[in-house]
């Protein structure tokens, strides 16, 4: 996991993920520029980096930075390819780079390189799910874990399919729902009366809890847990967001943390479907989604994007699996108008070897989210990590040929062996809101950090010319 910025500070609602304003000067324009992160509770600046401040409307603003002259002229797709191409030949992104830049503002094309090939990104996939499930819930939309009565002294737990879910006081996520309040709940539902069992209800989800093409050390390594409807801190053993152990049985893990909380010995747990109608003893509600996508994107959270896109699943009609998960994904994102059938996905976190995106999805999804004519689809945009500072770009964008992006590029990043990829947005020097996808698929000797250095070079030249 990365370090990040704290995330109890952030702005209520949806915000820009880049605010852009234009001063006149003696000697012409210039272009200074303020990132807003997204939801829950305050508005913030982002902190400086070396070069470059972010002053956000409504706060004391910080000095605002001379980027550049404003040429004023559109890119093109000639200026885009000239300054563009030595960067994407570098040997380090290998034989195989996909590449899409579009107009942030309008979403046309400027300039695409093999950017119709459908080939793996990691997890820069992660951006369809986000985007699908703002689409089908909305930002606000919150999850709920319950607990129903049972027959003799039985008590429910009822999975909702909350990916943030906590146990106690320390959670991995923050603001999360917890099942020690929800134990709190229950005992005051029952008036003293003893609980006889713990009956797990999982059923919300179905299907393998493990999609095809994930590595057998995905879940041993940390990377993921198995899905289910029900699991604590993304299926973590320990309450913290850097924690690496993965439990291979969540649900089970999760009921004897709520065990715990309600007294009861672990002895107690069996597995069942709550009866319909059953009286309800509690409920906790998640973070809202727009929270959620934000956690998910600035650390690239896998089990998060499974969970969401089990839910986009039964949202839309289908189970709530990794097949059908996949299927609303797409086909949500296709009545958006993207090109969705260039996506073949066997999980929503591009952590399976099988999954296919195109550069120009990549780009298409972001213009899209970046679209005042979508504003519930804003937290896709405002959670990507910033060059130089945060989420999984924090340590990134900082050599020479790189060090210039530096908080100017938004963007997700995605790793796997062989994979490298980076895809996001920025202001270039001419002012001018870009959005980009580069994805590398066949890194040599399957060195991603060398790869990472190259794209990295690939956005700051991005965000460094006019390109007219």
């Amino acid at each position: 996991m990365v370090a990040r910025a704290p995330r109890w500070l952030l702005v209520t609602g949806l915000v820009a993920a880049v605010l852009v304003g234009i001063a006149g000067t003696a000697g012409g324009a210039v272009v200074s520029v303020a990132f807003a992160a997204p939801i829950r509770g305050y508005l913030t600046p982002l902190p400086p980096t070396p070069e470059v401040a972010y002053p956000v409307p409504g706060l004391q603003a910080a000095p605002q930075p001379v980027l550049a002259a404003a040429g004023g002229a559109d890119p093109t797709a000639e200026g885009l390819a000239s300054q563009l191409g030595q960067a994407l030949a570098d040997s380090r992104l290998g034989p195989s780079v996909s590449v899409s830049v579009r107009d942030g503002n309008t979403g046309e094309s400027l300039y695409g390189h093999t950017d119709s090939s459908s080939v793996p990104a990691a997890s820069a996939t992660k951006l369809l799910t986000a985007t699908a499930a703002l689409e089908s819930f909305g930002p606000d939309y919150r999850f709920k874990t319950r607990a129903v009565a049972g027959a003799a002294g039985a008590v429910y737990l009822v999975g909702g399919g909350d990916p943030t879910l906590g146990i106690g006081p320390k959670t991995a996520y923050p603001d999360a729902a917890r099942l020690d309040q929800l134990a709190a709940q229950v005992r005051k539902a029952l008036g003293g009366a003893s609980v006889s069992k713990i009956i797990v209800d999982t059923s919300l989800f179905s299907g393998p809890t493990q999609a095809a093409g994930w590595d057998p050390t995905d879940v041993s390594g940390g990377d993921v847990a198995p899905i289910t409807a029900l699991m604590v801190d993304g299926g973590r053993t320990s309450p913290s967001e850097d924690a690496r152990g993965r439990t291979t049985t969540p649900a089970v893990f999760a009921a004897q943390g709520f065990a715990q909380a309600l007294g009861v010995p672990s002895a107690y747990i069996t597995s069942g479907k709550a009866p319909a109608g059953a009286r309800e003893l509690g409920s906790v509600s998640s973070p809202m989604l727009s929270g959620i996508v934000y956690d998910n994107l600035q650390i690239s959270d896998n089990v998060i994007s499974e969970v969401l896109a089990h839910q986009v699943g039964l949202k839309n009609g289908q189970p709530g699996s990794f097949a059908g998960g996949a299927a609303a994904v797409i086909a949500t994102l296709s009545k958006l108008g993207v090109p969705a059938g260039d996506a073949t996905l066997s999980d929503a976190s591009g952590l399976s070897r099988n999954d296919r995106v195109s550069a120009r999805l990549l780009s298409s999804v972001l213009a899209t989210a970046s679209s005042p004519a979508h504003p519930n689809l804003r937290p896709a945009i405002t959670g990507l990590p910033v060059a130089g500072y945060s989420g999984t770009l924090d340590s990134r964008f900082q050599d020479g040929k790189s060090r210039a992006g530096a908080g100017l590029v938004r963007a997700k990043t995605g790793t796997l062996s062989g994979v490298s990829s980076l895809a996001g947005t920025l202001v270039d020097s001419s002012g001018q809101v870009l959005v980009f996808a580069v994805v590398a698929d066949k890194v040599p000797n399957g060195g991603t950090s060398a790869a990472e250095d190259a794209l990295d070079a690939v956005a700051a030249k991005l965000a460094g010319c006019g390109c007219s």
